[in-house]
């Protein structure tokens, strides 16, 4: 019942980021600002709490700041280097930032780090974005699919997949990742 509570926070912040991030509710905008107060209220109580730093990278991320993101992100590894989410993290909000090929080396250590991961879905995905980005649309297709088949992956990654096997030449089974999408 501490308030505060470093990693608590940080924690809330990740619950209203996996919110604004998967559109579970209906302001998300607001739920973006949650996870950025939580996040900053976390490295406030504790800066030297690896998942508080990389919880306000992710809300970052939400909020469009690519670059204070990727800084809360190095932060992060800075306190704890062997930190799998950390590297997927920089590796994902990397692609987004139009660092494509040098974000696949953050991909490959999350991967190293964590085999097992439950969020190894994202990882694989993103390293598909990372691949149709630089025009090699057969290879991110495969590794699109390869998401697909994780354990909770979810319409996100469906949609990831269905976007390389269109790009690939695959529409119909781009169709079918597509209409699980829908269904979603």
């Amino acid at each position: 019942k501490d308030p505060r509570f470093a990693r608590a926070h940080a924690g809330m912040s990740f619950t209203h980021y996996s919110r604004a991030f998967l559109h579970t509710v209906p302001d998300v905008e607001a739920e973006v600002q949650k996870a950025l107060e939580s996040g900053r209220r976390s490295i406030g109580f504790d800066g030297r709490d690896a998942m508080g730093n990389w919880s306000l990278g992710r809300a970052l991320f939400l909020s469009r700041q690519h670059d204070d993101a990727l800084l809360a992100i190095d932060q992060a590894l800075a306190v704890n280097p062997n930190y799998a989410q950390g590297f997927y993290a920089k590796g994902f909000i990397g692609i987004h930032a139009d660092a494509d090929a040098a974000s696949l080396p953050s991909l490959d250590k999350a991967q190293r780090l964590s085999p097992y991961d439950p969020l190894l879905f994202a990882m694989k995905s993103s390293r598909a974005i990372s691949l149709a980005h630089q025009g090699k649309y057969d290879e991110a297709a495969s590794w699109a699919i390869r998401g697909t088949h994780e354990p909770n992956a979810h319409f996100h990654i469906y949609a990831v997949a269905a976007a390389c096997l269109e790009l690939a030449g695959r529409s119909a089974d781009a169709r079918n990742n597509a209409g699980w999408v829908l269904e979603r």
